[in-house]
């Protein structure tokens, strides 16, 4: 079965023709007649559902290729790669798994086949709630850094924010609404402006310029030593400004 969404099918090839002889291998028959190739170069991954070993031997190689498409973009927005990205990848890759073969259970196929999925998915929902028991709860809604002082903290501490990753940053952090991540990282995209940061307020007023300097003061405790550095200069500058003009 096809899926555009999530491209994989758990196919089964045809029977040894010969009654009595061995059942062909489905692993070795899709990939040695190119048709494993043909179809992944489709967008669609066939998955051995026959053996939950193929399973994790094919899990290895899916897990690659995705982290390499990750770096990939990462490279193409000029962001460095975290280990913590990296995470947040592997927690959604492992929660696609589990996903999408809970559905293959639902499926028509073989008993045999079903016993093995089954091998399989335990395995990988065993991994996911390990992932899940060393997430740190987000803090209360109350608790809660804005989207400007996280922005703020991951500029000054040299961690790129990118369009792929903002989600993820956005949710440890709390906000877990669908438009968390894009409006975290267009307000890191306004902070990395240099102009951003120094300008005064749109007709500034006393409060106005104390919450700008209290904005980036408030971060302060959160950042490395290079970011608090920086961070420290661009205050003082910040407030000679503020207090001269506008």
């Amino acid at each position: 079965m096809r899926n555009k969404k999530n491209p994989a099918t758990s196919g089964t090839p045809p029977e040894s023709a010969e009654p009595g002889t061995p059942r062909i291998n489905p692993e070795k028959y899709y990939k040695d007649s190119g048709m494993y190739e043909h179809f992944k170069n489709s967008g669609i991954t066939i998955r051995f559902t026959n053996s939950a070993e193929a399973l994790k031997r094919q899990q290895v190689e899916l897990w690659n290729d995705y982290l390499e498409r990750c770096k990939a973009q990462y490279e193409k927005e000029g962001a460095k790669i975290e280990n913590s990205d990296i995470e947040i990848f592997r927690h959604g890759f492992i929660e696609n798994e589990v996903k999408l073969f809970t559905g293959f259970l639902g499926q028509t196929q073989p008993e045999r086949n079903k016993a093995e999925t089954r091998k399989y998915l335990n395995e990988v929902t065993k991994e996911l709630e390990q992932l899940n028991a060393h997430t740190p709860d987000p803090p209360a809604p109350d608790q809660r850094l804005s989207h400007d002082k996280i922005a703020l903290i991951n500029y000054y501490n040299g961690i790129t924010i990118t369009e792929n990753n903002a989600a993820g940053i956005a949710q440890k952090s709390g906000w877990i609404s669908k438009t968390s991540g894009r409006k975290l990282w267009q307000r890191y995209l306004y902070f990395t402006s240099n102009a951003n940061r120094n300008a005064i307020p749109d007709n500034p007023t006393q409060t106005t310029k104390r919450n700008k300097i209290k904005l980036f003061e408030s971060v302060l405790p959160y950042l490395n030593d290079t970011g608090k550095q920086k961070a420290e200069a661009e205050i003082k500058v910040l407030k000679i400004k503020l207090q001269t003009e506008g």
